[in-house]
């Protein structure tokens, strides 16, 4: 593993093959009935994401670590607003068994597409520095 994240080209694919990850999360969670803004936000980035690692621009690549940095800072505080009622929500008579579903799936994409995102963000850390120093 050392060896594979030393070379910038793997680092490089592998940050693409977290962004599609991201993509997919975000897409699947926005399919929830309720709290799927911050999905949206998350699948708007990682496509900032795909933009600015295809461009190679200089400036993106800056702006895009920022993007990043807010974006955990949401999904932390929509951790903390939202994450225990989503998981108090059981199917009863005030909410149908595919509403709940859909919750607890929205809940469970953006439980995956943060940790991506956060492994994601070490991984451009490892990427920025490898650039420099190159």
């Amino acid at each position: 593993i050392r060896s594979s994240l030393r070379d910038y080209d793997r680092l490089q694919a592998l940050a693409v093959i977290l962004v599609y990850i991201q993509i997919g999360c975000a897409l699947v969670g926005s399919l929830g009935a309720l709290y799927n803004g911050v999905l949206m936000i998350n699948l708007a980035v990682a496509f900032f994401a795909l933009v600015a690692m295809d461009s190679s621009s200089q400036s993106l690549g800056p702006t895009y670590a920022v993007l990043l940095f807010f974006a955990i800072l949401l999904d932390i505080a929509w951790f903390i607003l939202f994450s225990h009622t989503l998981r108090n929500i059981i199917p009863d008579e005030k909410y149908e068994p595919l509403f709940a579903f859909s919750l607890r799936l929205a809940l469970s994409m953006e439980i995956i597409g943060f940790s991506v995102t956060f492994f994601s963000s070490i991984l451009w850390i490892q990427i920025r520095i490898r650039h420099l120093l190159s």
